[in-house]
C-alpha cells in the first residue's frame, strides 16, 4: 500500500512540473486537502470529488491521472517572481524560449519588429562608386552636346546669281589698286625680305632670290617699318645693310600685321592694332599715282580723309600679303636650320 502511494506521489510530481504555475499551485493545495476529504468520506461513505482540472478514469479512481487541463501559457519571458520561486522549488525546467539571458520578442524595439515583419522587403544593394574618370567623361560629353534649337533650313539660292556675284568680286579685285609687292628680287621696289641661314651670312652661300619679297620702298617705310621696329632689337640699319630679325620674332610680327588687316577691313582706324600706323595711312599710298595727281593732289584734308576711308581695303590687302609671306618662310625654312629673316632698306 505504501509503494502504491509513493508511485502516485512521483507521478503527480512529474505531472505538476509541466503544468502552468498557477494551476500547479492550485493542485498542490487541493492535494494537501485530499487526505482530510478522504477521512470525511470514510466517515460519511461519500465519494471524494477529484481535484479541479484532473480527470480520472472510473476504473482507476484516484490512483492515475488521465488528463490535465490548464490555462494557456503566458508569454515567454514574462515570468513573475512567485512563478520563478515555484519552479525552483519543484526543480522543473523552464520551457524553451525562457532560458536565462535569452532575448525575447518583448525586449525587441517596436520599429525592429515592424521592419522584420514587413512583407516582401529585400536588402538594398549599395552601388559601387563611379570612377572619377567616367564622371569627368560623362560631364564632358554632356557639355559637348548641342542643346541649341536646330537651324531652319536655308532657302535655296540661285546658282546663277552666285556666279555673277563671284565674277563681280573678281573684277573689283582686278580693278582695285594694290601696293606694289613682288615675289623675287625687284630692284625698283628696293625694300627686301630674305630667308637667312648662318651659311649664307658667313658668305658660303648666296641669297635665295626666288624666295625674296620685294616691297615698294615708300609703303614699306610708312606701313611696315613701325611694326618691324617693335620687334627688332638693336639699331636698324639702312643703305641696303642687312638687318637680321630672328625667326622667333617673325611669328608675332606676322600676327600684328593680321590684326591690322582685320581692323582696316572694319574701317576701324581707332583700333589699338593700328595705333602705330593710323596717322601714316595716306591716300597717296592707296591709289595709283595718276589718280592721286588728278583727284587728290589739290584736294582738301577732308576730301583726302574720306578717300582714305574708301580705300582702306587696299592697305588691308597689303598687310595680309606680307604676313602670308612671313608665315610661309617660317614654315618652310625653320625646319632647315634657318635662323632669321634679313631685312634691307635703301634709306
Amino acid at each position: 500500500m505504501a509503494s502504491e502511494e509513493n508511485k502516485n506521489t512521483d507521478f503527480m510530481s512529474r505531472l505538476l512540473a509541466n503544468v502552468d504555475p498557477e494551476a500547479r499551485e492550485s493542485l498542490v493545495r487541493r492535494s494537501e486537502a485530499a487526505p482530510a476529504a478522504g477521512k470525511k468520506k470514510a466517515a460519511s461513505g461519500a465519494e471524494p470529488s477529484p481535484a479541479a482540472g484532473i480527470k480520472t478514469s472510473p476504473s482507476e479512481g484516484d490512483s492515475k491521472t488521465a488528463a490535465v487541463s490548464h490555462e494557456p501559457a503566458k508569454t515567454a519571458g514574462a515570468v513573475s517572481g512567485d512563478e520563478k520561486t515555484d519552479s525552483a522549488a519543484s526543480g522543473s525546467k523552464q520551457p524553451s524560449g525562457e532560458s536565462s539571458g535569452s532575448k525575447t520578442p518583448s525586449a525587441m524595439p517596436e520599429f525592429l519588429r515592424r521592419k522584420k515583419a514587413a512583407p516582401g522587403r529585400k536588402p538594398v544593394k549599395k552601388k559601387a562608386p563611379v570612377p572619377a574618370e567616367k564622371v569627368e567623361e560623362a560631364e564632358i560629353k554632356e557639355e559637348d552636346q548641342d542643346t541649341s534649337a536646330p537651324e531652319a533650313p536655308a532657302e535655296p539660292v540661285d546658282e546663277g546669281f552666285l556666279e555673277e556675284l563671284a565674277a563681280d568680286m573678281a573684277a573689283d579685285n582686278e580693278d582695285r589698286y594694290q601696293i606694289p609687292v613682288k615675289r623675287g628680287h625687284d630692284k625698283s621696289l628696293r625694300f627686301w625680305f630674305d630667308p637667312m641661314s648662318q651659311k649664307i651670312w658667313d658668305g658660303y652661300a648666296d641669297l635665295i632670290y626666288r624666295d625674296e619679297l620685294s616691297v615698294d620702298n615708300n609703303a614699306a617705310h610708312q606701313l611696315l617699318l613701325p611694326f618691324i621696329l617693335e620687334h627688332y632689337e638693336g639699331k636698324f640699319l639702312y643703305r641696303n645693310e642687312l638687318n637680321l630679325l630672328p625667326l622667333d620674332k617673325v611669328e608675332p610680327l606676322a600676327g600684328d600685321l593680321r590684326k591690322a588687316a582685320r581692323a582696316l577691313k572694319r574701317k576701324d582706324l581707332q583700333n589699338p592694332a593700328l595705333a602705330l600706323v593710323a596717322a601714316n595711312i595716306t591716300i597717296d599710298l592707296l591709289v595709283p599715282e595718276e589718280e592721286y595727281n588728278e583727284k587728290y593732289l589739290s584736294g582738301s584734308p577732308l576730301e583726302k580723309r574720306r578717300a582714305v576711308r574708301e580705300n582702306l581695303p587696299v592697305a588691308a590687302e597689303f598687310y595680309e600679303t606680307v604676313a602670308a609671306y612671313l608665315e610661309e618662310m617660317l614654315r618652310r625654312y625653320k625646319p632647315k636650320g634657318f635662323t632669321s629673316i634679313a631685312i634691307s632698306a635703301p634709306v
